[in-house]
Order: C-alpha cells, then structure tokens, then sequence
C-alpha cells in the first residue's frame, strides 16, 4: 500500500497493522510545535518494517534514514520497502541490534513490533554500538524494548545528543520505579530539555518527544 509518496508493505496476521496505525494514523512521530525539523541525518533504532522510516522519507525528503534491525523476518521487510522505493541512496538498513558497545547479543526474534534482545533468546545477532552515530543525528527515533536505557546513559550520549529525539521507553531496564521520570531525567541532563508527552501507561510504557 501507498502512504504519500512511498510504497510500504503489511503483513496481515501480524502485529503490523497496529504499528501502522500508530505512524500514520495516530502520527504519533510526528514532532510537536518547536521540533527543530532534521535537515541532514535522522537515525532509527527499532526500526521493525520500515514505517517510520516510510514517514520520514515523505516528512523530511531532504534528509537520510540510517535504520537498525536485527529481526530477520522484519529486516527482510524492511530492505524489500527500500528496495520498491528506490531510496537505498537516502535509506540505509543496518541488521543488527542498536546497543552501547558492540558485541552480540542474543535476541528473542518474534517477527513483529516486540522483538527483543533477551537472556533466553534464540539468536545470537550482532550488537553494533550506535553512539557514534547518535552524535551526528538530528533526530534519533527510539523504540528498542528497554535497550533504550544503556544509550540514555551512556555518558557519550549527555555529551553529545542528537538535536531531536522521538522515545518509546518501557519498563525493563528502567533505573528506577517511574521510567517516565528516569526517562525525562536522562533527557534533561543531555541539554534535551523541551519534552512533549505523547502517551504515558500505567504499566511504565510510555513515548515523549523531546528536543533542544
């Protein structure tokens, strides 16, 4: 199917039809009044099939997409998205895991938006330490199932955040009881200090927006 001007694909059966909705639908990436717009690199760890990717394409077409997923049966949909589009020069999958060093991980591969790594996973997939490149991002976009909290942390990240960062956090991982509140923090001390929440669950899953 078509959304603007490029050409995604869905699985029906699976969980993509709810993240589709959720990008274009409920347009929960996209940003808020304020958010410096990406200009040059936006980066997306989790990046699942490829629909945010999809939206950033038609969102900011000036701009390049440097995607990680280390999911094979997402990633194989993800490369196919590209590869109808003709943005390969614009739109880069990368099929490993995003993390704060490199290494590898092993990886609960379920084929959809929940695929994590995990002690009991039952793959072992390469783990690439993406904070180099999170330097260089204007806009990072973040939804890796508690991954998240080893890159908020890492002090390279304060040091040197990206312009713009669209979060997904979760629960697993959190430093602390209240993710929403470890998740501000985190943000805030990178010099990220304008937010804009966009959901906040009692479970501790939650999405904010937040920028400098």
């Amino acid at each position: 199917m078509r959304s603007g001007t490029v050409e995604i694909v869905v699985r029906h059966g699976t969980s993509d039809p709810v993240t589709l909705g959720e990008v274009f639908h409920e347009r929960d990436y996209a940003p808020p009044p304020g958010v410096p717009a990406p200009r040059r690199r936006i980066v997306d760890l989790g990046a699942n099939v490829g629909y945010f990717g999809a939206f950033a394409m038609d969102e900011w077409p000036e701009s390049s997409v440097v995607a990680y997923e280390p999911d094979p049966a997402n990633a194989a949909v993800h490369e196919r998205t590209i590869a109808l589009n003709g943005l390969g020069d614009r739109w880069e999958l990368r099929r490993a895991a995003a993390a704060a060093q490199a290494g590898v991980l092993p990886f609960h591969a379920s084929g959809d938006a929940l695929a994590h790594a995990a002690e009991e996973g039952q793959l072992a997939v390469p783990a690439e330490d993406v904070l180099p490149l999170v330097a260089e991002a204007d806009l990072l976009k973040m939804d890796v199932e508690g991954g998240e909290w080893p890159i908020l942390g890492d002090v390279r990240f304060s040091a040197a955040p990206p312009r713009a960062v669209v979060l997904e956090y979760h629960p697993q991982g959190a430093p602390g009881p209240d993710p929403h509140a470890a998740a501000r923090r985190l943000l805030h001390a990178a010099g990220l200090t304008q937010t804009a929440t966009i959901f906040q669950r009692a479970d501790g899953y939650g999405m904010l927006w937040a920028w400098r």
